[in-house]
């Protein structure tokens, strides 16, 4: 019978626009998870209607870093996290954001974050724990965005803000030095493409690419900017020309959702079967590639969030 172990490690206050210190992690035994709970409190001094940030609080954090020995294995924004969490475990996490028109006056928003070490939905999912015990330096740190981030009320004020971090041990040993690897690619798209291309390392196995279209100017999710979705690998095609919103269509069947975000599209090998042998496997190829067929829009961005499983990784 598996034996957890919960505990505390420590808060990651914010700092307007600005990386943290690092935050070291206790290097004992398997870890499953942390847990990031993120509370905010936010002044309104002008009384008029603002546009807040569909994705706030969690639009505050631009980038969550995990070193272990130098390595990255989650260097990812809290935006897509907060995706990826409702996608593997069928409900959002606990989340209440900043609207668009309130009043005058000081709130209180916060939301919780699970960062997965586990492979959540796969069978056994404990193979990709991380081994803390291994490493002589494991740390977390967060890059901070501004009020912008989370709406365009310049006479808005974040009072303070804080993470507060929580990580979740395995006493049994079932890993088999695995990392489940998260990481975001971002590219600007300057003009409408049929094949604007994304180029993707090799030599790994990927379990998923949640895809993320963006508008430039809201930074909003939105559904306007890529019309189909190519996938290659090597001479094989993966997927061709598969139109957006069939995708997310594919999507609300798989994940057996009544709808789907906006702006947010997945491509899940396993596809909810938790079987290892389903991997895009693109140890043995030189190349692997997207290619979008994408509008102009107002300056947006592709966001391509990975999840790939290597067992050299952290070696």
């Amino acid at each position: 019978m598996a034996r957890y172990e919960e505990r505390i490690v420590g808060v990651i206050n914010w700092a307007n626009n600005a990386l943290s210190a690092p935050l070291h992690i206790e290097r004992i035994d398997m870890m499953r998870k942390l847990n990031l709970r993120l509370t905010v409190n936010v002044t309104k001094t002008v009384a008029a209607f603002t546009d807040a940030d569909p994705e706030n609080p969690q639009s505050l954090i631009k980038r969550i870093n995990v070193h272990a020995n130098g390595r990255l294995p989650k260097s990812i924004r809290g935006e897509e996290l907060f995706v990826m969490n409702k996608i593997n475990r069928g409900v959002a996490g606990e989340r209440n954001p900043l609207a668009g028109n309130e009043a005058t006056g000081t709130y209180n928003i916060d939301c919780d974050l699970e960062l997965n070490f586990q492979s959540i939905g796969m069978k056994p999912k404990a193979l990709t724990n991380l081994a803390s015990w291994s490493f002589s330096s494991l740390f977390i740190e967060i890059l901070w965005g501004t009020i912008l981030d989370l709406t365009t009320d310049a006479n808005a004020v974040i009072n303070s803000a804080s993470v507060t971090v929580v990580a979740y041990y395995d006493k049994t040993n079932l890993s088999r030095l695995s990392a489940n690897i998260e990481r975001n690619i971002i590219k600007d798209v300057v003009a409408a493409n049929p094949q604007f291309q994304i180029d993707l390392d090799v030599g790994t196995l990927y379990r998923s690419f949640l895809i993320k279209s963006e508008d430039g100017a809201s930074m909003r999710p939105v559904n306007n900017i890529i019309n189909s979705v190519t996938l290659k690998m090597g001479d094989i095609l993966i997927f061709d020309r598969v139109p957006w919103l069939q995708l997310q269509n594919d999507n609300k069947y798989n994940y057996q959702a009544e709808s789907w975000l906006d702006g947010y599209a997945i491509i899940d090998f396993p596809k909810k079967t938790g079987n290892w042998n389903r991997l895009l496997d693109a140890r043995y190829t030189d190349t692997l590639k997207f290619f979008l067929d994408v509008n102009a829009g107002t300056a947006p961005q592709i966001v391509i969030h990975l999840t790939e499983i290597n067992a050299r990784y952290l070696l």
